[in-house]
């Protein structure tokens, strides 16, 4: 009983080993998180540090964590349970940002007189998370289409989460019907529409007897497309006739 007395006595007066920090696994905060990411949070852990100088390392899972999440941007605390005791941190959620858009395709092509068709059109844009994502360029803003008649080909600027992206088109026309003649003041006076394909041009020719007045042709331009005024002296009468380009087809009224 004497020899037992001292190590009573110790056993009563031990001190329980107690945190006294905590840290969360430093490879996590290396981790840029971005808003919707899907994160592995067993991946990581926690480490109690005690008085003694003990270091207890605890792996994370999704049964001893509560509230991690990435829906929401910003600041977040979520927290680890370990028997009855709770430690929080924090971590930040990035917003997702476009970083780049690309055009793969090739030049858009428009037409005079017709509003532009985008459907099945698509860029690439590119994220600061390493997401691609394909988008249609219907809805889009863009710049002003220039439909001059010249053959040039042009940039169409597109703006898309702030970010612009060029993408080359041209305009032309949609072919004449080349064989149709219209009467203007009688069957030796007449006015055809024809096309240069390789120009892409449309042309006014007055024709007299059959044969194209080439010291009479006019260019039609953007800016009178869809409707051209022509004057011409006719048996020593000025007329006035309109044109009016319509489906691929060209009608003209005499206006006097």
């Amino acid at each position: 009983m004497v020899i037992l007395l001292p190590f009573a006595f110790a056993a009563c007066n031990h001190k329980a080993d107690k945190v006294v920090d905590f840290e969360i696994d430093p490879a996590f905060y290396e981790l840029v998180i971005y808003q919707g990411d899907e994160v592995d949070i067993g991946d990581f852990y926690l480490a109690l540090i005690y008085e003694s100088g003990k270091i207890e390392t605890i792996p994370l899972t999704s049964q001893n964590v509560e509230g991690f999440s990435t829906a929401e941007i910003g600041e977040h605390q979520a927290i680890i349970k370990v028997g009855e005791d709770r430690y929080t941190f924090t971590y930040v959620i990035h917003p997702v940002t476009a970083v780049a858009a690309t055009y793969l395709g090739s030049p858009l092509t428009f037409y005079l007189g017709e509003e532009p068709n985008f459907e099945g059109v698509s860029i690439f844009v590119n994220y600061i998370n390493g997401h691609d994502h394909e988008r249609g360029l219907g809805g889009l803003l863009h710049s002003d289409i220039d439909y001059t008649l010249d053959g040039t080909t042009r940039q169409l600027t597109f703006y898309v989460e702030g970010l612009t992206v060029n993408i080359p088109y041209t305009v032309t026309c949609r072919s004449m019907q080349e064989n149709t003649f219209y009467i203007v003041k009688n069957d030796t006076k007449q006015v055809k529409l024809v096309t240069e394909d390789e120009k892409q041009f449309l042309y006014f020719y007055r024709e007299i007897d059959g044969q194209l007045n080439d010291v009479n042709r006019i260019r039609l331009t953007a800016g009178n497309f869809n409707q051209y005024t022509y004057n011409d002296i006719i048996d020593g009468k000025r007329c006035t006739f309109v044109v009016y380009l319509s489906g691929g087809q060209a009608v003209i009224e005499e206006m006097s």
